[in-house]
């Protein structure tokens, strides 16, 4: 069988004046330890940074591996957490093991996308490209987040409710997203940190297409304007 191997570091409370040591790490999976199992496959393209938290010692460990499986020895029953966090995600993937049997316990990593987020208040005045007044507050929030971690971009799409001449709205929420991009590159946010675009009425979320009857409110759920965080390439 082959040994574990990786580069640890263990970062404790209780060491003096919380000094940090770095240890090299062999262990080998014959050894009668607990183990904890983590199915990376899906992830297995690029490294991963593994950070396991013993809860009554104090003490956790920092691994960096790439691979579609990885296998932690673990010596004490204890409760840990475990925190496994990769570039290419905004978010780590988080849980919590209670070890209190030399078996293997078996986890599937999962980073979960950054969700698609919608403006609580459409940006625009009726039927233009011209930001309101009443929406740069939830912009600026926005641009905010952007300067604060600047590991991010955003993508911001706009849509159009089915009203109207398709081809207008088409063109109407390429002029929109244009509008919200040299906002944003006022503000002092780079170009190639913010991608729009503009959908007209090609994505609505209901059933109020051409030539079916709708409310004002119905209508108004598809004409929105909608945006993702995602980490740098």
């Amino acid at each position: 069988m082959k040994s574990v191997q990786g580069s640890i570091q263990i970062l404790s409370s209780k060491m003096k004046g919380g000094q940090k040591i770095s240890i090299r790490h062999t262990m080998d999976k014959n050894e009668e330890f607990a183990k904890i199992k983590i199915n990376s496959s899906n992830y297995s393209d690029i490294e991963n940074n593994y950070q396991i938290e013993s809860k009554s010692e104090d003490v956790s460990f920092i691994l960096k591996h790439k691979g579609s499986e990885f296998i932690i020895p673990i010596h004490n029953y204890d409760t840990y957490s475990l925190s496994v966090t990769n570039p290419n995600y905004l978010h780590s993937y988080d849980t919590v093991v209670e070890i209190n049997d030399r078996k293997t316990y078996e986890l599937d990593l999962n980073f979960k996308e950054e969700k698609v987020h919608k403006f609580d208040i459409y940006p625009f005045e009726v039927n233009t490209d011209i930001i309101s007044s009443s929406a740069i507050e939830e912009l600026n929030s926005v641009i905010s987040t952007l300067k604060k971690r600047p590991q991010l971009s955003v993508e911001i799409s706009c849509h159009t409710d089915s009203r109207g001449d398709d081809d207008f709205n088409l063109s109407l929420s390429k002029k929109q997203a244009k509008s919200i991009l040299l906002y944003f590159i006022s503000q002092g946010i780079s170009r190639k940190r913010v991608v729009t675009d503009g959908f007209g009425e090609n994505l609505l979320i209901n059933e109020c297409k051409n030539n079916v009857k709708c409310s004002n409110l119905k209508h108004l759920e598809n004409r929105r304007v909608e945006y993702r965080f995602k980490k740098m390439d």
